[in-house]
């Protein structure tokens, strides 16, 4: 029988599968909720990695919540399968989904009801996933949680002010919900990022600079630097860790924590992809958005200009929940979100490792890659994510699927140390990445070339 939580003991009323907490009718809706609504009912592969999914998206609005890539944001974290997560804003349920096959106890808040209904439908076939109608003021502040996920809400919670009190509000009722050890997770968009440096316009106004000049203009939300955002964190009564996320939190494919900014200048430049998507509105072209980030890893501030953050928020001293010990690598399977060095099976019972500071070394024989305080680990093919969590996981390309499943195909430099990678005309998948709990048709021996997602550019 699933765990029970207050939140679940609540009398409340149930519509479309969802307990209804409030009314708070926000207002927020991009308009494809009927669409997806559709789009899932009809699926019968509801998983995080569905490709059944992913071949259905259309336009932005599906796309967002629909390709698996969405759920990388969290792939990257050890979450323990006896956890109780609590996730505010869930959406239309592409991290719900995930959270589910992956934890115990998952309850997620979602404002608006049409948006809640599809995350049910979503999650309909998961016993650990209740949705609820409502906002966080709705959550028994009772210390419940070993998680506390945040994805793409902080910035919306002071409807774009810049007085502090409704973010550090939003923050300590956070905090009131977690266990002693537990981790707030908080995903948010950098108001310095290097694509809005670039010319790229702000993902909530779509006017160019606006972040960057401090919101000078009406905002329905409001984005913070590096510094700012711990401090938030700070005053609300946790110890916090920053990651780079890129191209953004939304849909990542490079994960980075500022061990690998030290460690391997090469990487931290080579990792990301640019120019950065613009998802609906076409950037100022004022700036080569590479050659800016270039400069910034090279001057030793990249990781305050990173698109996107991916905040660990640790409350009090207790056993720490999904914690990264940034100072470790490649020393045991143990635990780290971003530093992890986890052994997983791989194709065909193969093991391998993932390491978040891997450096990549070609020449004969099988692609080979080291941590600066590890020795190296060969990599058989392995069917693997695109770059979650900057892992490095080498595989083979099967008959009729590019390489990093976005459509590049990747090819070995004659001389570098690293692969790199080129764009195709047409692809027979969508922009998505791939699981490394199904590896779909990752078996030893499947034919086509060899490559490195995490390391393309």
């Amino acid at each position: 029988m699933t765990e029970t939580t207050p939140l679940r003991e609540l009398d409340v009323r149930t519509v479309d599968g969802c307990r209804v907490l409030s009314s708070p009718d926000l207002g927020y809706a991009d308009g494809a909720e009927q669409r997806l609504y559709d789009i899932v009912q009809a699926a019968s592969d509801l998983s995080s990695s569905s490709l059944e999914l992913a071949e259905a998206a259309t336009d932005w609005g599906t796309t967002y919540s629909l390709v698996p890539t969405r759920a990388n944001v969290v792939r990257g974290l050890d979450l323990p399968p006896d956890a109780k997560v609590l996730e505010i804003g869930c959406g239309c349920g592409p991290i719900t989904r995930y959270l589910g096959e992956q934890c115990a106890v998952v309850d997620s808040v979602e404002p608006m009801p049409a948006r809640a209904r599809v995350a049910r439908a979503r999650s309909r076939d998961l016993t650990s996933v209740e949705v609820f109608v409502g906002t966080l003021d709705d959550v028994p502040a009772v210390p419940t949680y070993d998680v506390v996920m945040v994805i793409g809400v902080l910035e919306y919670v002071g409807l774009g002010v810049l007085d502090a009190d409704p973010y550090l509000t939003f923050l300590r009722q956070c905090h009131a919900v977690l266990k002693d050890g537990g981790t707030l997770v908080v995903a948010i968009e950098n108001p310095l990022g290097v694509k809005y440096i670039s010319g790229a316009v702000e993902d909530h106004t779509n006017r160019p600079f606006d972040s960057l000049e401090g919101y000078a203009l009406q905002s329905p939300a409001r984005t913070f630097p590096r510094q700012v955002l711990q401090g938030l964190l700070a005053d609300s009564g946790f110890a916090s860790e920053v990651l780079a996320a890129f191209p953004d939190y939304k849909l990542p494919r490079a994960v980075m924590n500022d061990t690998m900014f030290r460690a391997s200048e090469q990487l931290a430049e080579g990792l990301p992809r640019f120019p950065s998507p613009d998802y609906l509105v076409p950037r100022l072209n004022l700036a080569d958005e590479g050659l800016t980030w270039s400069t910034l890893v090279a001057s030793g501030v990249a990781e305050h200009f990173a698109n996107s953050f991916i905040a660990l928020a640790t409350k009090g001293s207790g056993p720490r929940c999904g914690r990264a010990t940034a100072t470790r690598c490649c020393s045991t399977p143990s635990v780290s979100p971003s530093t992890r060095c986890a052994a997983r099976s791989g194709a065909a019972g193969t093991t391998c490792t993932w390491c978040v500071v891997p450096s990549i070394r070609s020449g004969p024989g099988p692609p080979v890659t080291t941590c600066p305080c590890g020795t190296p680990s060969p990599r058989p093919n392995l069917w693997s994510p695109a770059g979650i969590s900057s892992r490095c996981s080498w595989r083979s390309r099967p008959a009729g699927r590019s390489c990093c499943g976005d459509g590049r195909t990747s090819s070995r430099t004659p001389s570098g140390p690293r692969w790199t990678s080129s764009r195709t005309t047409s692809s027979s998948l969508p922009a998505t990445s791939w699981s490394p709990s199904t590896r779909s048709g990752a078996t030893a021996g499947t034919t086509g070339t060899p490559c490195c997602c995490a390391a393309s550019s």
